[in-house]
């Protein structure tokens, strides 16, 4: 994240926001843990809001 955190000071909403960069990964994971751990596969990564690689199953 850039060291940006969701709320400010005054617990107002400043990240993310619209227009914002939207860069993540999809992992296959069975809880948040595994995510983190980076153990579990990638399925699929987006950059800037496109799929770079990977797909998405639905």
């Amino acid at each position: 994240t850039g060291d940006v955190l969701p709320l400010n000071e005054k617990g107002e909403r400043v990240w993310p926001k619209a227009q914002d960069d939207a860069s993540f990964v999809l992992v296959d994971a069975s809880c948040s843990a595994e995510a983190v751990a980076r153990i579990s596969p990638r399925t699929a990564t987006f950059h800037k809001g496109q799929l770079v690689w990977g797909s998405v199953a639905g």
